[in-house]
């Protein structure tokens, strides 16, 4: 006990006694310094110091084991929070990874259904092509066709006009006078081969007429803005328009021009006389006679479409036939 009080000292034995046995304290010190100071003075208080001691070691173990247990217990919190926030983390992981795949999955299908919709729209519109080139490719047939049956009746027309002129002109005039009795004489009967004649001629005009008519109307021969020039595309038509007015000498045709409403009046009717003049400048070299051409100009004063839209106007900018009887 001597070694114990000595390795202790008077401060840690007596604050060993105060953390022990707070009420002890002040009698257990005054009992000390009554003999000195000494501990062999002090065999009275020595068993009680001892007592003492005793109690606060037990105390000191228990609150050690008391500080271990609150230690382990911060420890198995702290590891169960980090289990926990670990777990929490893990779960995070996992659901920010679905809601990720989730996403790919829907631009993945998302870029399927474009791709899809594309191929349609591709596989429509060029479906719509198709149909449209095939209806244009009817259509030139059509026309084609149309053209070549008029350019036929056309030349069917100008033999037979041409063969009986050559009858005509080869029937001796002796036998003329011998065919056709005198007035005076029995039995005599007035000419009926002139009204034949006539009727054949007129149903040869009127059938070169509708061929004509036919083969102007074929196509449509269209101006650029402010333009007298044709496009090469409406060299065809007019190549068939000429063959069909050199079997057809007897008929007239009018060549009407005529604008839009862009420009003034007397601007428009000059424009509209130099397309219809270089119609009739085409016609010409490839030998069509002048007689049978005559031009009209009409400016923008009979308009085909309406002039509030461009394609009403294009439609507009054109060349018009009209096919007569030469006077």
């Amino acid at each position: 006990m001597a070694m114990l009080f000595a390795s202790l000292g008077r401060a840690g034995l007596f604050g060993a006694i105060a953390a022990s046995a707070p009420a002890f304290t002040w009698a257990a010190e005054l009992s000390w310094q009554l003999h000195g100071g000494s501990a062999a003075h002090c065999s009275t208080c020595q068993p009680v110091i001892s007592q003492r001691l005793q109690l606060a070691e037990g105390r000191l173990d228990s609150l050690e084991a008391l500080e271990k247990a609150a230690r382990a217990r911060d420890n198995a919190e702290q590891e169960a929070r980090r289990a926990i926030a670990e777990a929490e983390a893990r779960r995070k992981a996992a659901e920010d990874a679905r809601r990720r795949a989730e996403a790919e999955e829907a631009r993945r299908q998302q870029a399927e259904a474009d791709i899809r919709r594309r191929a349609e729209e591709d596989a429509a519109r060029n479906r719509h092509d198709r149909e449209a080139e095939a209806r244009k490719a009817e259509e030139l047939a059509r026309r084609q066709l149309e053209e070549a049956e008029a350019v036929r009746k056309a030349k069917e027309a100008a033999q037979r006009a041409a063969a009986e002129d050559t009858r005509k002109r080869s029937e001796p005039s002796g036998e003329k006078e011998a065919a056709t009795p005198s007035a005076g004489e029995p039995g005599s009967r007035q000419p009926r081969q002139a009204p034949k004649v006539r009727e054949t001629a007129t149903q040869q005009s009127e059938e070169c007429r509708r061929s004509l008519a036919t083969t102007s109307r074929a196509g449509s021969i269209y101006f650029g803005l402010d333009d007298a020039s044709m496009a090469p595309k409406a060299f065809t038509m007019l190549d068939q328009i000429a063959v069909a007015a050199k079997a057809c000498s007897g008929l007239m045709i009018s060549i009407q021009g005529h604008t839009d409403d862009i420009g003034p009046e007397s601007y428009n009717l000059a424009l509209s006389e130099r397309r219809a003049s270089a119609v009739v400048t085409y016609l010409r070299t490839h030998g069509v006679a002048a007689r049978q051409l005559r031009v009209h100009s009409y400016g923008k004063t009979r308009p085909l479409a309406s002039n509030a839209t461009a394609a009403g106007r294009a439609q507009n900018r054109r060349i018009d036939f009209t096919v007569t009887e030469t006077q």
